[in-house]
């Protein structure tokens, strides 16, 4: 999932992951279905230990520091929170915009976006053409598409 502020001001960055970590996800926090890693669990989920999940001594910004998994993921996802003080790349400060949130964006899927009372979307072939339609009832339309697409 990604997340992209459109016309705000401030620190306007791009936020989330896009990255699939299935295939880069440690044994030991991977969740399986059926042969095949469906997810991957945090570090404070599986091993439920002070350091990992930033409390007790390690409950503040000096003490609690990044770990190899949380590295793992930071490498991967550079712009997403991959601990609980990871403040200083993953907090961004946008005022006066409009969000555009991708699920699966790094797929050839349709994307739209909602700005102005006009609802843009691209035909999900990758080459960046937008289709413009206004009105809420096409808001309403595609939104029913892609609930029934992703279901």
């Amino acid at each position: 999932m990604s997340v992209t502020p459109m016309n705000g001001k401030g620190n306007c960055s791009v936020a989330g992951c896009v990255a699939d970590l299935r295939s880069k996800c440690p044994p030991e926090l991977a969740v399986k279905s059926k042969g095949k890693v469906v997810s991957c669990r945090s570090a404070c989920d599986v091993f439920d230990r002070d350091e990992y999940c930033c409390r007790g001594v390690y409950g503040n910004p000096v003490t609690c520091r990044p770990t190899n998994y949380s590295k793992m993921f930071k490498e991967a996802c550079p712009t997403a929170y991959s601990y609980a003080y990871d403040d200083p790349t993953s907090i961004f400060t946008c005022s006066g915009t409009d969000y555009v949130i991708s699920f699966c964006s790094s797929k050839k899927k349709p994307v739209c976006t909602y700005h102005d009372n006009k609802l843009a979307c691209s035909d999900g072939s990758g080459s960046g053409g937008f289709r413009t339609m206004t009105g809420r009832l096409w808001l309403i339309l595609m939104l029913s598409l892609f609930a029934f697409i992703y279901s």
